[in-house]
């Protein structure tokens, strides 16, 4: 796995440099419309202290770069302790609720090791249609606690 402190700011530098563009693209645009500098002053910190879609998005962005990096930081976690105790071994698990991408699904039981499946994408690294929204988990090859012949059904509370 990369660096996760290097992985996780150049998430965070990419949602603000995007946030950045969309916001000098609202205001290009606001100016061809005719929009006085007051106006356009005004409309963006209306946004921004109502959430609006420009900030709104930036927020939600991060939010999304923070749960990410936690998510990312646990698998890191795991997966060392795994090494350490031997395994060797994984498989991908998907959770089967209907929100699967497609990427993920046809991986779901694919086993190998650490470093093939890194050399593939592993989960929430971005290689998928789920980017890092994905939920997946590999758990070692030797892992019976539940029926993994089909993806894990997440129930809801």
């Amino acid at each position: 796995m990369p660096n996760l402190q290097i992985t996780v700011a150049n998430q965070i530098a990419t949602s603000a440099e995007i946030s950045a563009l969309t916001i000098e693209e609202a205001i290009a645009t606001m100016r061809l419309a005719g929009m006085s500098d007051e106006a356009i002053k005004l409309t963006l910190v209306t946004d921004l202290k109502e959430g609006g879609i420009l900030f709104g998005t930036f927020r939600n962005k991060l939010k999304n770069n923070v749960k990410n990096a936690i998510q990312l930081s646990a698998n890191e976690s795991s997966n060392g302790q795994f090494k350490e105790a031997g395994v060797e071994q994984f498989q991908w698990v998907t959770v089967n609720d209907g929100k699967v991408c497609p990427d993920c699904d046809e991986r779901h039981g694919e086993t190998g090791t650490l470093e093939f499946i890194e050399s593939l994408g592993s989960p929430g690294s971005g290689f998928s249609v789920c980017t890092t929204n994905c939920r997946c988990e590999l758990v070692p090859v030797s892992y019976k606690d539940e029926n993994l012949d089909k993806p894990l059904v997440k129930q809801k509370i």
